[in-house]
C-alpha cells in the first residue's frame, strides 16, 4: 500500500466520511448492510462460479454475497421445514427467480 498502512487510510476515510456524512456516493455504489450478522465463511469457488453468480446477481440488481446469503438461509429454511407443501412452496419459488432470471437475460 507503500507508505500509507491500512490502519492509516482507514482511519483517514472514516474521519473524511464522519467529517461529510450527506456526501453524494460515487455512481455504482452498492450498499450493503450485515444486519447484525457477525460470521464470515469462506468458501473455494472457480471463476466461472464466481462469473455466473455475479452475472445473476448483477440480473437481478442485488450485491451477489446478499444473493448467496439468501440462499443458504432458504436453503437451511427448506430443510427445517420437509412438507409436500413445503416443497411446492420452494418449486414455486424457484420457478419464478428462474422466469425473472429469464425475462432478464432477454
Amino acid at each position: 500500500m507503500g507508505k500509507e498502512s491500512l490502519e492509516e487510510l482507514l482511519e483517514r476515510e472514516a474521519l473524511a466520511s464522519e467529517a461529510n456524512p450527506d456526501a453524494p456516493l460515487k455512481p455504482g455504489t452498492k450498499i450493503s448492510r450485515g444486519h447484525g450478522r457477525s460470521t464470515v465463511y469462506s468458501v473455494r469457488l472457480n471463476q466461472q462460479e464466481v462469473d455466473q453468480i455475479e452475472d445473476l446477481a448483477d440480473r437481478l440488481g442485488i450485491p451477489a454475497s446478499t444473493m448467496v446469503r439468501s440462499w443458504i438461509v432458504e436453503r437451511l429454511a427448506a430443510d427445517a421445514e420437509t412438507t409436500l407443501d413445503s416443497v411446492v412452496r420452494r418449486l414455486e419459488q424457484d420457478v419464478s427467480q428462474l422466469r425473472a432470471a429469464a425475462r432478464t437475460a432477454g
